[in-house]
């Protein structure tokens, strides 16, 4: 007979079933499975009714039918509260276990280690070991099941890393409320806010500043355009410059000016957006040369915008301002209560920003530490 591969040799039997026949034995509450007392929404079982008799016999695409990830996008870009991409933000699997297997054979790497705190789900450990990594489990502490910060450092020395990073691509939405508002938020956290214990202690324990990101907030029922945007409108079109709604078949060259400002994540954002929601941008003729946008309130109020960039060939001219000052506008114009960015303590953008009327309200911290 065929051995099992060695990579099973460890699996056991699942808690969650064992837990079930233990219930079971017992004739109590089992709270380890999802077992429903009650029937479906009688709905979803009317339109389960009604499908075996259309046209829908095929197999689907492999990360999903098209109509169902579009609904997906839908309702989620509705609960989040920024827009989601049925095309590149969305697949379909067998449950989240299936979604958690295909998120851990995408990241990790034979011969990897991940850091696993414990007490975890049980197929948090599996995923890792069938992706040919080694977990590494940080213990949580009850009753508070907290981890300890040395254990945790130790854990990543294990895995062959040098340097402990907070840092500024972090791709967790984690909102926080802006100081000085009745409650308006930012959508994530870019570091460590210099207000907070955490700041302190992590600076002495070794952790090293290495750059600040300022939170600028504007409430938008003070905004109103500057005097100054009609006098350098009439300036640049001059130059034959202007700042003008994106249209599609009309202005050209946004994906390759986009492209040229080296972001990956507006790469994917800008062009479709502008495609399927709005953009304004910086036009030379009809070429773009800049862009802010997308213009659209989120369901916190906040008017979302994924960023603003001219590109360096067309800098110099004003274009940053006017364009900013228009996107500033806009957002008042879709209902959006105020608005809210990041940038560097360092960054000269940071005055279009102040000249906009922006205010900085707090400061992350950016830290590291060698181990």
């Amino acid at each position: 007979m065929q051995p099992l591969s060695p990579r099973t040799a460890n699996f056991t039997d699942s808690v969650i079933r064992r837990m079930t026949r233990i219930s079971s034995r017992h004739g109590a509450v089992n709270l380890s499975q999802g077992y429903p007392d009650f029937n479906p929404p009688r709905a979803i079982l009317d339109r389960l009714a009604q499908t075996p008799g259309e046209d829908v016999h095929q197999y689907s695409v492999t990360w999903g039918a098209q109509n169902l990830r579009e609904a997906l996008a839908a309702k989620q870009s509705r609960y989040m509260g920024f827009p989601i991409s049925p095309d590149r933000e969305i697949t379909v699997t067998c449950g989240s276990t299936e979604a958690m297997m295909a998120a851990m054979m995408t990241v990790a790497n034979p011969g990897d280690r991940v850091i696993v705190f414990s007490p975890f789900y049980e197929n948090y450990g599996a995923d890792t070991i069938l992706s040919g990594a080694e977990p590494i489990y940080v213990p949580l502490t009850p009753p508070e099941f907290r981890f300890d910060p040395e254990v945790l450092e130790d854990a990543f020395r294990r895995a062959g890393k040098t340097q402990m990073a907070v840092s500024f691509f972090n791709p967790m939405r984690l909102p926080w409320v802006v100081p000085g508002t009745p409650g308006h938020q930012h959508n994530n956290c870019p570091g460590v806010a210099e207000d907070v214990p955490l700041h302190g202690w992590m600076l002495a324990a070794g952790y090293a500043v290495r750059a600040v990101e300022c939170a600028m907030y504007l409430d938008l029922s003070q905004f109103e355009m500057p005097e100054w945007a009609a006098e350098k409108s009439g300036q640049l079109a001059k130059e034959n410059y202007a700042v003008d709604w994106y249209r599609s078949g009309t202005h050209h060259g946004l994906a390759e000016m986009v492209h040229s400002m080296g972001n990956p994540m507006w790469d994917a954002e800008i062009p479709e957006a502008a495609e399927k929601i709005n953009m304004l941008v910086a036009l030379h003729g009809s070429e773009v040369v800049g862009f802010a946008g997308p213009v659209y309130r989120e369901k916190t109020g906040r008017g979302y915008f994924a960023g603003i960039a001219v590109s360096a060939l067309h800098e110099g001219h004003g274009l940053g301002g006017l364009l900013f000052c228009r996107l500033c506008q806009a957002e008042k114009e879709a209902g959006s209560e105020y608005m809210s960015l990041f940038t560097g303590s360092d960054n000269h953008a940071q005055r279009i920003y102040l000249r906009a009327g922006f205010q900085v309200r707090r400061r992350f911290a950016v830290m590291t530490k060698e181990l």
